[in-house]
């Protein structure tokens, strides 16, 4: 766990300089509040829950106790989020729910900053997989995606299934190094 400690102290540094806090959200009824509002404030149809017929609600409760979620904060406003599944210690996979950013913060690479920290974290934690469920029509981010070394591992009706081996991946150099390498 120091690992990751390390990797989110790396990450509020980083995003710090750009003036965006980093909070890892607790399992309690305030974050869950949260957390769903903030799904609200974002409004894309491409962060619905994958099972269609959940609410929200209940995905989101889903989320606040089964996986890390993270907030970015600018001027006590939330402005983004991450969530990622990284328990799986059978098949050490992670899964990457959520990454949404307010649309008046993107172009400011939060998104590339966001990739780079799950997959760190995801690592630090004994992960060797990431998986992602991204749609079909979500150009923007499967080429996020691609850039950070994902692959297509299948592909569904409406959504391409990819996967990213982190095993390779040393967490004392920069992820963001060896993605502009891609």
């Amino acid at each position: 766990m120091s690992e990751n400690i390390n990797v989110i102290e790396k990450y509020k540094y980083v995003l710090d300089k750009k003036g965006i806090d980093l909070i890892l959200l607790e399992k309690s009824e305030k974050d869950k509040e949260r957390l769903e509002q903030l799904f609200i404030q974002l409004d894309s149809i491409f962060l619905i829950p994958q099972q269609q017929n959940m609410p929200l609600k209940i995905y989101v409760e889903k989320l606040i106790n089964q996986a890390f979620n993270f907030v970015l904060v600018e001027s006590n406003c939330d402005i983004g989020l991450i969530s990622i599944y990284a328990n799986d210690f059978v098949s050490k996979t992670s899964f990457v729910n959520a990454i949404g950013i307010l649309t008046s913060h993107q172009g400011k690479q939060l998104a590339s900053i966001t990739s780079e920290f799950i997959i760190e974290y995801s690592k630090g934690v004994g992960m060797e997989y990431m998986k992602a469920h991204i749609n079909k029509a979500n150009y923007k981010s499967l080429s996020l995606v691609k850039k950070f070394g994902f692959k297509v591992l299948s592909e569904e009706t409406d959504k391409f299934v990819v996967i990213k081996d982190l095993k390779e991946i040393d967490l004392h150099s920069s992820v963001r190094s060896e993605s502009h390498h891609v």
